[in-house]
């Protein structure tokens, strides 16, 4: 079943891999909030998220680096994006 995110939190920083938390809600509407290490691994595990920006919907994905902890940013047409960034804050 495939998640949106529909709000983010961010921590020490402006950036996408400064969210550290997620609310999110299902298909039918159920919500949820999770840490971003959770919400990676749901992905990681072959689960679909994605974010509504508005006017279109991106798919969530993990970009992993070598120096820091992974974290998550949209994906859209081969182009990482900051839709999330465009979500509410709380």
């Amino acid at each position: 079943m495939a998640l949106y995110v529909a709000a983010v939190h961010l921590a020490g920083g402006t950036e996408s891999r400064h969210i550290a938390e997620v609310i999110w809600m299902t298909e039918t509407f159920q919500p949820g909030r999770c840490k971003t290490s959770e919400i990676v691994s749901y992905i990681e595990a072959g689960n679909p998220v994605r974010a509504n920006g508005g006017k279109t919907v991106e798919q969530v994905g993990v970009v992993r680096q070598a120096d820091r902890p992974a974290y998550i940013q949209t994906h859209a047409e081969n182009q990482w994006t900051d839709v999330l960034l465009s979500l509410p804050r709380y």
